[in-house]
């Protein structure tokens, strides 16, 4: 789902119409109608804007996360290191981005990733971290041909790692991540 749909959806859930939105924006109320059939995007002030007014990501507005759910705070941890022994949890998590050599995925140094930890790999082209034999934790894309996982690791200097599907103990799924934040300080 893009913007237009999204937009209309949080609209319709503040119980507002396209004139009160627009006017809370200092916008024609024909613009509005345009973000919401798709037809115009706004410019990036706006789009702040409307993430501060919805309380929802800029990320969820333009359809790069999954749920609105997802505004950062608090109550939802900061991991800078995975351990490689630790226990897996069932519960979201936002991991900081150190210098991992992600720049080329468009993931920079100091960025948030917030994770959902996930046992299972969905083969959908998603980034997932993820621990190979007993190494540190990577973030990479992952394919499947006949009995065979193919670990598309996004720092350009690691290459890509094939493992059988067999070998569960050496591949341990982190997570899938669903959001990204820019520039975390």
């Amino acid at each position: 789902m893009n913007l237009g749909p999204r937009l209309r959806k949080l609209r319709k859930e503040k119980k507002l119409t396209q004139a009160q939105l627009a006017q809370q924006f200092n916008l024609a109320e024909s613009t509005i109608s345009l973000y919401e059939n798709s037809k115009r995007s706004p410019d990036y002030s706006t789009l702040q804007e409307m993430s501060l007014f919805f309380n929802v990501s800029a990320d969820y507005l333009i359809g790069n996360a999954p749920s609105a759910n997802h505004s950062f705070n608090a109550d939802i941890p900061v991991l800078s290191h995975i351990h490689p022994a630790s226990a897996s949890t069932n519960a979201l998590f936002w991991y900081y981005v150190g210098h991992d050599g992600l720049q080329t995925a468009g993931i920079l140094s100091g960025d948030l990733l917030l994770i959902e930890p996930c046992p299972e790999i969905r083969y959908d082209n998603s980034i997932y971290l993820v621990q190979l034999e007993n190494t540190d934790v990577e973030a990479c894309r992952i394919a499947s041909q006949d009995q065979l996982l193919i670990f598309h690791m996004l720092n350009p200097a690691k290459k890509a790692k094939i493992l059988p599907k067999s070998n569960k103990e050496e591949i341990r799924i982190v997570g899938k991540v669903l959001e990204l934040r820019r520039g975390y300080t």
